[in-house]
């Protein structure tokens, strides 16, 4: 086996001493043993797309030593939960991912904020939450002194059609 001499030659067509003779060949057997994935297997078969994800906040389980996970509405409650107590831009690589709940905290709480923090929220959760619509959102302040605000989202799942509720209490801060 000699080295190739002809670089222009082996550039436009690949003469047989470019390549060693003893190329290690596949088995075919090691090629039959992959599976297809679930979805192109049986195509009427409804396929999961919810998924699973970490427990928020993050939880451990004792006994069997592992991370506590969650699916179905439950994940989707908490990837809400994670959209409206992250700031816009504090995820590195993803500066569109968040809510500006945080920018509005020390503006006087009127109807104005109102209506403007409803509309943010409802575009931000349908930006970065492809799994669900949004039915209604509601922002309602029960008691000015307490400092707290009580953001309501009424959501379907897209995938399995339920529909489910999540009430977050929001504190402004100094007030916890």
């Amino acid at each position: 086996m000699r080295p190739c001499q002809r670089q222009a030659e082996c550039f436009f067509r690949t003469p047989p001493w470019c390549f060693p003779k003893t190329r290690p060949k596949r088995e075919a057997s090691s090629l039959a043993q992959i599976e297809p994935p679930a979805y192109l297997s049986n195509p009427m078969e409804e396929v999961d797309i919810i998924g699973s994800g970490c427990r928020f906040p993050p939880a451990f389980d004792k006994p069997s030593q592992s991370v506590v996970l969650s699916s179905g509405t439950r994940n989707v409650a908490e990837s809400l939960e994670i959209i409206v107590n992250t700031r816009l831009g504090e995820r590195i690589l993803r500066s569109t991912f968040g809510s500006e709940t945080h920018e509005l905290l020390f503006k006087p709480f009127n109807g104005n904020v109102r209506t403007y923090l409803q509309s943010a929220l409802k575009d931000n959760i349908e930006d970065n939450e492809p799994r669900l619509t949004i039915d209604d959102l509601q922002i309602t302040q029960p008691n000015p002194q307490e400092g707290r605000l009580e953001i309501a989202i009424q959501f379907t799942v897209i995938s399995t059609n339920e529909s489910d509720n999540l009430v977050l209490p929001y504190y402004l801060p100094d007030t916890q």
